[in-house]
C-alpha cells in the first residue's frame, strides 16, 4: 500500500505551529525507496509518518495562512471549526489511515487525548523543560500502529490564537469568536515553543507488511 503515496513535494511554511521532526529528514515520499528496504519496521513508521504530518500540515497551512490574510485571525477561527477535520481525514482516507491532531489542552472537544495520550504529551513536557529531544513514539497493538508525534507553538502568529491572555496575545475580537465556536476551550495561555498537542497516526499492520 505504500507503494502507491502521492510523490508530492513537501512545502514547509516558516509561520505555523509545526511538527517536531529530525532536520535531516526526507522530504521525499516514502513511495521513493528501493523495492527492498533495509529499513526496520520502526524507521519505517517513523519516516511515514513524518511524511504524513508534513503532507497534512501543508494542506491545513496553507488554506489557514490564506483565511488570515484575507480576514485575519477570526477567519481562521471560523476555518478551523468548519474545515480543519475535514481537510485532515482527506489526507487520512487517500491512504487508508488515521490522522488527528490531539491534545489535553484542546480547543475542539473531537481533539481530546486519552489519558494514555496525555501521558505521552505531560513526558515532552517534561523533556523540553530539561532541553531533551521530543521523541516521537510509536505504540502497536495486535492489529494496528499508533504513531505519536509532537506538536509545538513554532511561530509567533500562532499566538495570536493560543497565546497569554493576561499579555493581550489574543485580539479581543478572535477571543469572542473562540468563545463562540468552542465555549470550552482550553488551547490558551501558550508561549513560543511550547508543546501545544500532538499528531497521532494510526496504520492497520497490513499497511507496512506489504513492504514499500
Amino acid at each position: 500500500m505504500v507503494k502507491h503515496f502521492l510523490l508530492m513535494t513537501l512545502i514547509v511554511f516558516a509561520i505555523a505551529c509545526n511538527t517536531k521532526v529530525d532536520d535531516n529528514a526526507s522530504d521525499e515520499s516514502p513511495a521513493a525507496a528501493a523495492p527492498t528496504d533495509s529499513r526496520s519496521l520502526e524507521q519505517q513508521v517513523h519516516d511515514t509518518s513524518r511524511y504524513f504530518a508534513g503532507q497534512t500540515f501543508s494542506a491545513l497551512n496553507g488554506v489557514l495562512m490564506q483565511k488570515i490574510k484575507e480576514v485575519g485571525p477570526d477567519g481562521a477561527v471560523l476555518f478551523c471549526n468548519e474545515r480543519a477535520l475535514p481537510l485532515t481525514d482527506s489526507v487520512a482516507k487517500q491512504h487508508g489511515i488515521s490522522i488527528q491532531r490531539l491534545a489535553y489542552r484542546n480547543r475542539n472537544p473531537l481533539n481530546a487525548t486519552t489519558n494514555d495520550e496525555r501521558n505521552i504529551l505531560v513526558g515532552w513536557e517534561e523533556a523540553q523543560k530539561k532541553n531533551q529531544e521530543l521523541k516521537p513514539k510509536i505504540v502497536q497493538s495486535e492489529d494496528k500502529i499508533d504513531w505519536y508525534g509532537a506538536i509545538t507553538i513554532a511561530h509567533p502568529r500562532c499566538l495570536d490564537c493560543h497565546g497569554l491572555l493576561q499579555e493581550g496575545d489574543i485580539l479581543n475580537e478572535t477571543l469572542q469568536q473562540i468563545k463562540k465556536h468552542y465555549p470550552n476551550d482550553k488551547a490558551v495561555n501558550f508561549e513560543l515553543q511550547d508543546v501545544r498537542g500532538m499528531w497521532k497516526i494510526s496504520y492497520p499492520k497490513s499497511f507496512f507488511e506489504k513492504g514499500i
